[in-house]
């Protein structure tokens, strides 16, 4: 559990920095910006191996329960999302207040190129600004790192019981039990 706790600490505050140093560099604002996600993700994705793999490691000779390990990712993705989230309301209502008109704007930009009808596309954009919050934004990445982790829990945990599983079979093959 103190390793879940830790794991989801770095990936929060790796993720928060992250963001930082993009947004500090001038990059956060341009068509690059999007690829701070996938840093982020990737680091999560690190972190989630090391820690689970520890799990698993601690457990052999006995294959550790699948459940187990999804469970540990899944408290580890809980910790970052939360400090993911804080991360982002504090950039949003202290550093940079101005980020979430900029995401307004960019977003109207955005459902301009839609095809829809004039009132709607009126009522879309209208109903815009009040959508996005300090609040949102940070629920949105909590939510987003929990999913992210959700789906990189699953195949790392499977990756890794299976890995077990198959240490385990291969060392009761060559040590056959003794004649009861």
């Amino acid at each position: 559990m103190k390793l879940n706790v830790l794991g989801g600490l770095l990936v929060g505050v790796a993720s928060n920095l992250i963001f930082l140093l993009t947004y500090w560099a001038g990059i956060l604002r341009t068509e690059k910006g999007g690829y701070v996600l996938l840093l982020a993700s990737a680091v999560h994705a690190i972190v989630l191996i090391l820690v689970l793999s520890r799990h698993r490691s601690d457990a052999l000779p006995n294959a550790v329960p699948f459940a187990r390990l999804f469970g540990a990712g899944l408290m580890l993705s809980f910790v970052a999302g939360l400090f993911a989230a804080i991360g982002s309301y504090t950039f949003t209502t202290l550093i940079d207040p101005t980020y979430l008109g900029w995401i307004v704007e960019r977003s109207i930009e955005y459902i301009k190129t839609l095809e829809m009808p004039e009132a709607q596309l009126q009522e879309e954009i209208a109903a815009m600004p009040s959508r996005v919050s300090a609040v949102s934004y940070a629920i949105q990445g909590l939510i987003g790192v929990c999913m992210t982790g959700f789906f990189l829990s699953l195949v790392i945990s499977a990756l890794l019981r299976l890995r077990a599983m198959k240490l385990v079979a291969s060392e009761q093959t060559q040590r056959p039990s003794a004649p009861a």
